[in-house]
């Protein structure tokens, strides 16, 4: 089983307030990935393009909750 789909599997069992939760923690670690990349301590550009899409995963199973509540 790929990475990417451990990861889809975990979020979809997440309720909204534990997406919420990762969302933050997704986007916290962008953050860190891109400050470090600007000061030029060596994290690749990859890192952080993994991090931007597993937040965008995250976004979007929370986005399919508030649209399945509403």
């Amino acid at each position: 089983m790929s990475k990417i789909s451990i990861i889809k599997q975990e979020l979809s069992s997440l309720n909204r307030q534990q997406l919420e939760e990762k969302i933050e923690l997704y986007r916290q670690d962008v953050f860190k990935l891109k400050l470090s990349a600007a000061t030029a301590q060596g994290n690749s550009a990859t890192e952080v393009k993994k991090s931007r899409k597993n937040l965008a995963r995250a976004l979007t199973y929370w986005q399919q909750q508030v649209n399945e509540g509403a």
